[in-house]
């Protein structure tokens, strides 16, 4: 089980993280909130700048 999913998280990382937090929120908590949060950070901060660049260009 524990196998399976620290693979899944590392083939889907955005998905199996999302849903693995809960059960092993206990132990792997910090690591995956660190990874999720850089994920999201650089997700939203590679979004934000091309709406901004869009708009600029217009």
């Amino acid at each position: 089980m524990f196998y399976r999913r620290n693979k899944a998280s590392v083939l889907q990382p955005s998905e199996t993280a999302s849903m693995i937090p809960p059960p092993t929120s206990s132990v792997r908590k910090p690591r995956y909130v660190r990874r999720e949060r850089s994920l999201v950070m650089s997700a939203s901060a590679a979004m934000i700048p091309s709406a901004e660049t869009r708009v600029s260009n217009v």
